[in-house]
């Protein structure tokens, strides 16, 4: 079985963050933490951009 990029990016992740799970389960808790991160970045860079817009509206 041929796995794609992602899948081996969240095997290493997996592997260092959850060295105790099972396979299947390292991947899935690799993908969870993987979508919290980017959606929380994401969140901020969006806040910050919004507090700067709304500054720069007031002068």
């Amino acid at each position: 079985m041929e796995m794609s990029y992602f899948e081996i990016l969240f095997d290493v992740i997996g592997k260092h963050c959850f060295p105790r799970q099972q396979d299947w389960e390292r991947r899935r808790n690799a993908k969870i933490m993987t979508a919290a991160v980017t959606l929380g970045v994401i969140l901020g860079v969006f806040l910050i951009w919004l507090i700067k817009h709304m500054n720069s509206a007031r002068q």
